[in-house]
């Protein structure tokens, strides 16, 4: 059985870093989308890293996301928890990014 984990090697620290990057890249598109923010307002707050209350707003969500180890997928589900059991999707509300995060949250 040893023979088949001949090929498995141990990740590098820039493996890890290369990984989290993508990781952190997804959940930023996923948290864009599902928060309907725009993917290209987003794109240009990273750019010129813009400090307005809401790219803040926005990015630490993000990074709750990321630092809470929920995967980008997640939050299409917990967006459709949001317009499904939330009273405020039910009213047809989108979700703040805080909010989307306190929603996958509440669904672990």
């Amino acid at each position: 059985m040893d023979k088949y984990l001949e090929w498995a090697t141990v990740a590098t620290a820039e493996d890890k870093a290369r990984t989290d990057r993508v990781e952190k890249k997804y959940i930023i598109e996923q948290m864009a989308r599902q928060c309907e923010v725009g993917e290209k307002l987003v794109g240009y707050w990273m750019k010129h890293d813009t400090k307005t209350a809401e790219a803040l707003s926005f990015f630490t969500a993000c990074r709750g996301v990321f630092d809470e180890s929920i995967p980008a997928g997640f939050l299409y589900t917990a967006r459709e928890a949001w317009d499904t059991k939330d009273w405020r999707g039910k009213k047809g509300q989108l979700p703040h990014p805080a909010q989307l995060l306190e929603q996958a949250l509440r669904m672990l």
